[in-house]
């Protein structure tokens, strides 16, 4: 089964992962680049890119799951989010595990999954980040883990779509982008939601990629500071990214 000790309620996975921290940014920004660098320098766990939290969120309304009903189409919604699977997690027995501890709040089924893939993956660390562009629905972000940090991404518009361009989507085949002119209205649109969650929340820390990759022990300091963790100098500076 999925616990060996059985826990009274879903919230003490709370002491398991601590509140979780989220990078925002438009695709192809360097997403990948900092995770690598932010693993390498502290101890912090953030898994591939899934879509399953923005997934609940535009589909499922409650803050809390009362019946068998919200418990299914929760879990139906993560399960079925194909980039998921990147994740290698079976979340079978979770799903069980929360039918018998009804009622329970949507934030503690999505931090009962991020405890289980650090289970899976890093037993010794409790600092849980997931990267996904979620400036669409941040402020429900913050209503459902009140004491979520952000860390947003910004690189230079211009080499976003020369990336977009000459990089292929890992659904679909495709490039990310050959219009330059629609790539520059998402750019535009994800900056200035970047933005306003800066303006409107206090815990939110803005980062650019051109200064994450010419003076990165800089950045990186910052931002273990702002997440409060330890900066470890021995981690790894390659900062190489196309």
């Amino acid at each position: 089964m999925f616990f060996k000790v059985p826990l009274k309620s879903l919230s003490q996975f709370r002491d398991v992962v601590q509140d979780p921290f989220f990078i925002l940014y438009d695709a192809r920004s360097g997403s990948n680049l900092l995770s690598r660098l932010l693993m390498s320098h502290a101890d912090i766990i953030i898994p591939p890119e899934s879509g399953f939290v923005m997934n609940v969120f535009s589909r499922y309304r409650k803050d809390t799951l009362y019946t068998k009903r919200d418990v299914d189409a929760v879990f139906h919604i993560i399960n079925e989010d194909v980039k998921f699977r990147d994740w290698s997690i079976d979340i079978s027995d979770l799903h069980q595990y929360v039918l018998c501890h009804l009622p329970v709040s949507l934030s503690d089924v999505f931090g009962a999954v991020f405890a289980e893939y650090r289970k899976q993956y890093f037993l010794d660390t409790y600092m849980f980040g997931l990267k996904k562009d979620l400036t669409k629905c941040y402020a429900r972000v913050k209503k459902t883990i009140p004491r979520a940090k952000c860390i947003g991404l910004i690189r230079d518009g211009r080499a976003v779509f020369a990336s977009k361009k000459h990089s292929l989507h890992s659904l679909t085949g495709l490039p990310f982008e050959n219009d330059p002119k629609k790539a520059a209205r998402v750019w535009c649109s994800n900056v200035r939601r970047l933005r306003a969650i800066e303006k409107k929340y206090s815990d939110v820390h803005i980062i650019h990629f051109e200064e994450l990759v010419s003076n990165s022990e800089s950045v990186l300091r910052s931002l273990c500071e702002f997440l409060g963790v330890l900066y470890h100098e021995e981690g790894s500076c390659d900062v190489s990214y196309r």
